[in-house]
């Protein structure tokens, strides 16, 4: 077992693993020198025993082991191969579970913070977002991000992997997609009603099972995944909050994306709070909805945003979308009153 890349687990200077006893440990070859300390076996469970690892720095620079890249992407396989055979010193310093070259060549313009195709030390690909020091927001968003990600699985939810720091400096990996929701309409692919229902079961598994808001519902913030199908995953959780068994909703300064907010937070006073609910989330994943089953077209359309939220604000939205059945089940999604609204598990029946 390879102890630097076990269970995505970080891997700093000391560090503790429980390993089955039949395990081996290895360190990167040439990086580091590895002390092994056996911990007393727990004597209940006979097959464990706790092994605590401490590290120094190797005298010279670090070498990277040799990397096999074990998995494909049809948008970054250029940007891949070259990480996995990238000289050491062109490497982002300092990290030991993940391969980072911060170059204009591997970034990923993504919202409010930039994000890098990377490696992990195991193959497998990784996007990665930097948060320097200072960035106290983004280092708030991406920490609440990582906390609530660590409990999810599902496959259209985008699975959180790993966090490093190295002076300061935050690095956050998660998996690697091909696309926004908002690139693939623009490039003129097609969305199918299965890909809505990939939305539709995404929330459903977030509100139903694990109570989480997402807050934050946006063609940039819905992603695609080109891995032998069109795997839709909700991505981008900095403003989630996952609501306690006796919450009902919860009240924060609103938050979103221009155009993509729900008519309760747009008619929310400035200074004033407002109440997300799972309904909250359910009239913007309306909007999604209309959008991908309308080549883009969003059901508030208007060339102004500001005019676009007031027609969100009235409730006046204009369906383009031909099939009947699609067409009732976004129009009760886009409801103004988000009392009014279904909750996500009746329109998955």
């Amino acid at each position: 077992m390879d102890l630097w890349n076990a269970r995505d687990n970080n891997t700093y200077p000391s560090c503790s693993f429980l390993l089955d006893h039949n395990e081996t440990v290895k360190s990167p070859s040439g990086s580091r020198f590895c002390t092994l300390v056996i911990g007393q076996q727990n004597s209940e469970i006979n097959s464990t025993a706790k092994f605590t690892i401490k590290t120094k720095e190797a005298v010279g620079p670090a070498i990277p082991e040799p990397l096999t890249w074990v998995e494909k992407s049809e948008r970054w396989n250029k940007e891949l191969d070259a990480l996995k055979n990238m000289p050491p010193d062109a490497l982002e310093r300092g990290l030991k579970t993940i391969r980072l070259c911060t170059d204009e060549t591997f970034r990923i313009q993504c919202n409010r913070s930039n994000v890098y195709v990377g490696l992990r030390n195991d193959g497998m690909k990784a996007a990665i977002r930097i948060v320097r020091p200072g960035d106290t927001v983004q280092k708030e968003e991406r920490q609440n991000e990582a906390k609530i990600l660590k409990e999810l699985r599902q496959p259209n939810i985008v699975h959180f992997m790993l966090k490093e720091s190295v002076n300061g400096t935050d690095y956050f990996a998660t998996e690697l997609c091909d696309y926004t929701l908002k690139e693939w309409i623009e490039s003129g692919r097609n969305t199918t009603h299965n890909m809505v229902k990939q939305l539709m079961e995404g929330l459903q598994y977030l509100h139903h099972s694990q109570r989480v808001l997402h807050c934050d519902l946006s063609p940039e913030n819905v992603l695609v995944m080109c891995d032998g199908g069109n795997h839709l995953k909700l991505a981008d959780f900095g403003f989630s909050y996952k609501l306690k068994p006796t919450e009902e909703c919860y009240s924060c300064t609103p938050t979103g994306t221009t155009c993509w907010r729900a008519s309760e937070v747009l008619q929310c006073r400035q200074g004033d709070q407002v109440d997300y609910k799972f309904t909250t989330d359910v009239q913007v994943s309306g909007m999604l909805a209309h959008y991908m089953m309308s080549s883009g077209t969003h059901p508030y359309h208007d060339p102004d945003d500001t005019r676009l939220e007031q027609n969100i604000e009235r409730g006046t939205p204009t369906l383009t979308v031909t099939d009947t059945i699609a067409a009732d089940m976004v129009k009760l999604m886009l409801t103004a009153n988000p009392d009014d609204r279904p909750m996500v598990e009746c329109l998955c029946k």
